[in-house]
Formats: structure tokens, sequence, C-alpha cells
């Protein structure tokens, strides 16, 4: 039906030939019938674990809720890990998407939002304001994490950008914030190598495993945690504190309590911040920082921090 002319229309979107490419009517039944057909072969001939769908909010919703279920049921895999890309930066469109039955979508949403924060050094509470958002999903813990991917230019060219000299610094806080907020993350290559090119294709830049060994150790530092942590990747995630410099949040479960603490100012800080209520940590609980190993005590259920320049603290019990 033409090209794309109002990308804030849903049916032009839907029904619109997208890049110039050719689009299919996926109403009509024997394009349906290939397109579910073709899926359960590569499930069967590959022996994939998951599928990636791109660029969701081209097809109707209607078209998900059907072909979701339908691939499951007749691949024989109801865990098939189907996660989509719904391009767009409003959580109310990407939540319509997972309550169509797509179970894992990427977080553009909270993308952006990163991306203007730790970034470009905007206020934390945008942070809070974002997260409070997570109502609106069937589940925000499946929602999958991005700071770096082939679409966007790189977090380190819009960072270097909007605060020349601190770039570095603004990534291992934002990658010890993705690698700690509730959902799945999901690291672009080179991103643990500073990689810093801009718009498409300078965001394919080829890959130099040994470019920064000390971003490697940090993100190495931040996936060990996470690997070995049933908070960080289960955990219910809690507020803390939050304030236009500094915002915290706990992840728990019943026998681990993770508290990340990220600040984005660019002069020393400090907070006394207290525990939640549903907090396992009693008074005189001595908490270390994975990262630097900076240890820090609760006291009157409250931690008294000293916080560095656009530094993280990823706090466990000693």
């Amino acid at each position: 039906k033409g090209g794309i002319n109002d990308w804030n229309n849903p049916l032009e979107v839907e029904q619109g030939d997208l890049g110039g490419l050719p689009d299919l009517n996926q109403s009509n039944p024997e394009a349906y019938k290939y397109l579910v057909d073709n899926t359960l072969w590569w499930i069967k001939e590959v022996g994939v674990d998951g599928i990636r769908l791109d660029a969701v909010k081209h097809v109707s919703r209607d078209v998900w809720s059907k072909l979701v279920p339908e691939i499951k049921e007749k691949s024989g895999k109801d865990d098939l890990f189907v996660m989509g890309e719904a391009f767009h930066g409003d959580p109310n469109v990407v939540a319509s998407y997972q309550k169509a039955g797509i179970d894992f979508l990427f977080d553009l949403p909270l993308y952006y939002t990163m991306r203007e924060t730790f970034g470009q050094g905007q206020s934390m509470k945008k942070v809070a304001e974002r997260l409070a958002q997570d109502s609106l999903y069937s589940d925000a813990g499946k929602l999958v994490t991005v700071l770096d991917n082939h679409d966007l230019p790189r977090f380190l060219s819009t960072a270097n950008k909007n605060a020349p000299g601190e770039g570095d610094k603004r990534l291992q806080q934002a990658l010890a914030f993705q690698m700690t907020v509730r959902g799945i993350p999901s690291v672009y290559y080179g991103t643990e190598a500073a990689f810093s090119g801009g718009e498409d294709p300078h965001n394919r830049e080829m890959m130099d495993f040994n470019a920064r060994p000390d971003m490697v150790a940090h993100m190495q530092k931040l996936t060990e945690l996470r690997n070995s942590s049933e908070a960080l990747q289960h955990g219910a995630q809690r507020e803390m504190w939050v304030d236009d410099g500094v915002y915290a949040f706990s992840r728990a479960t019943d026998s681990e309590e993770i508290i990340s603490v990220f600040h984005n100012g660019t002069e020393a800080g400090q907070r006394s911040i207290p525990l939640r209520g549903e907090s396992h940590f009693k008074n005189g609980t001595v908490l270390v920082d994975v990262l630097s190993g900076q240890e820090f005590t609760v006291k009157d259920r409250k931690l008294d921090l000293s916080l560095a320049p656009l530094t993280p603290l990823v706090l466990k019990a000693k």
C-alpha cells in the first residue's frame, strides 16, 4: 500500500513498505502459513532455543497474538525464547506487544532514559519515572535492556559529545546499571571495548578484542556478579533513593540482597540512604562494593555513603 509517510499512524506503519521493501500481508492465509511453516522448519532443522522478531510494530498485534502461541505449540517448545524489537520510546506501545504474546522485548524506553541520564547528565529522577512505568508491562523482568545496538549511535558517541572527557566513566556507570537493573541485559559487541562510533555504519566497527582491557575487566566483574547472583537475575527490585544526582535500588530474594547506587554528579557527594523495610540487612552488617572494594556498615538502618563523581556502588554483604 505504498510507503510510510505518517509514522504515528499504526495502520500505515503495519501496511506500508518499510525501507522500500515490499510488505507481506499476514492476513492472507497462505502468507501466514508460510511464515509459520518456515519458522518451524528453522526451529526443527537447527534446534534453536529462541527466535528474534524484527520490527514487530510493522505487523499487527492480532497476528502476533496468534502466531507466537501457534509456533510454541507446533514446535513442542513451550519455553521457546521469543524476543521482539518494538522500536519505540513509549512504554505503552512496547507493553502492548508483550500483552499481545511476545514475551521478551527490547526495552527501548529505558534505553533512551539511560542515554539521557547516565550519558548526558540529566536528572536521575528520569530513571525513577521510567521504572515507575514497569506496571504497564505484563512482566517487566522480561524486558531486554540495551545500551548499544546496530541501529543506534554508540552510547559513548553521544556521551562524549555531551560531556567531553567523561565518556568512559559514564559508560562504566551505565553498564553497572544495566547489569543490576531488572530485565535481561543484551550487550552489543564492542561496548566492552569502549567503541564510540556514531550512526550506522559507524556503529558497526571491526572488532578489536584488545582495545580496552580496563573496560573489559570492569565488564567481567559485572557479568561474574550477575551470573552468580539470584537477586540480580530474579530478585524483586525496590527503589531506595532518588534525587537529581543519585538513584539507588535494592534487588532481593529470600536469601540474598544487592544494593545498587548510582551517582551522576561530577563532584564528590554524601548520602545517608535508609534501608527498605523489606531489607535483610541488620545494623552492624558490613557491605562491600564489588567494584572498588570499599566497605560500608549499616547503622540505624541506614547507609552513610561517600560517593565519588560519576561512580556506581554495587553493594553486597561481606
